[in-house]
């Protein structure tokens, strides 16, 4: 059996969207990546850390799917506000627990997905030269600017380059740009990978665009429609890493995330992936996709 760890805050979410307003989600990229991962049997391992403020029901739910390391305990909760009302989304840090600290990962393949800066990005070398980890810089790259309220804010190349000792790094487009200081999106892939990575990835809402060893893979789906986009960036990874991790076709990793994703967005919250849905939404992908 497949393990993989995923390391990075499980969170409690209030999404907003233009029909409701859903308070205390279970979220963050243990949670969507992890139970998507769970659904085609793999073993997931992650290493987290939660608030005596946790309710129990959602700890029950992720311990009978997943692996939690311990310890766990913290005094409160990562809570995060997220307010797809308005473009581009609204999102605010409600509570932070804490840094995820020292990190003894002995899995094979890793997943490196901060939510904001729970994980030293030092771990990162030292976690690659033992697993093939892939990096989420979401939590890399996000700025507080006061009251909660974060913004993707550019980092220095000091941190890219530590970054770059992973396997896998991937962002969407603007949080791509903001690693690498670039505009242009195919020069961000390209100053990742001649850092070092060996598949850099930016993502959209309908686009993936990629560079690994086969060179650009660009490829155009329809535009994701569902009840809430939460998560589908944390299933894409993981799924991608899966994939990536077995066959090493990042053209295949990339049509399995897509898949994951756009089941991920027809409901509100992690949940199980079923596989026969999955498998029928990545063939539909493969005979529609627009590879440019």
């Amino acid at each position: 059996m497949t393990s993989i760890e995923i390391i990075g805050h499980v969170t409690l979410d209030n999404i907003v969207t233009r029909k409701k307003f859903f308070r205390e989600i279970l979220g963050g990229p243990p949670s969507y990546g992890g139970l998507a991962l769970a659904s085609l049997g793999v073993k997931v391992y992650v290493t987290t850390r939660l608030g005596r403020d946790f309710p129990e029901k959602y700890l029950k739910h992720l311990k009978s799917k997943l692996i939690l390391n311990e310890p766990y305990y913290n005094e409160t909760t990562t809570r995060f506000l997220l307010d797809y009302t308005v473009d581009p989304e609204r999102i605010v840090l409600l509570s932070s627990s804490a840094k995820i600290s020292p990190i003894t990962s002995t899995a094979g393949i890793v997943m490196v997905s901060p939510t904001y800066h729970e994980v030293d990005v030092t771990e990162i070398p030292r976690l690659a030269k033992q697993s093939l980890v892939s990096v989420d810089i979401q939590g890399f790259v996000r700025k507080n600017i006061g009251d909660g309220r974060i913004i993707v804010s550019e980092l220095g190349t000091n941190i890219l380059e530590i970054i770059a000792k992973a396997t896998i790094v991937r962002g969407n487009f603007v949080e791509i740009r903001a690693l690498t200081g670039e505009a242009d999106i195919e020069k961000c892939l390209k100053t990742i990978v001649r850092k070092g990575v060996e598949v850099a990835i930016s993502t959209a809402r309908n686009e993936v665009k990629i560079l690994c060893s086969e060179g650009f893979i660009n490829l155009r789906v329809p535009p994701l429609e569902g009840v809430c986009p939460t998560g589908a960036g944390d299933v894409f990874t993981a799924y991608f890493t899966y994939e990536y991790a077995r066959s090493y076709d990042a053209y295949k990793a990339a049509l399995l995330g897509l898949a994951g994703s756009r089941i991920t967005v027809k409901t509100v919250g992690p949940s199980k992936v079923d596989v026969d849905e999955l498998l029928t939404t990545y063939r539909m992908l493969k005979e529609g996709v627009e590879i440019l």
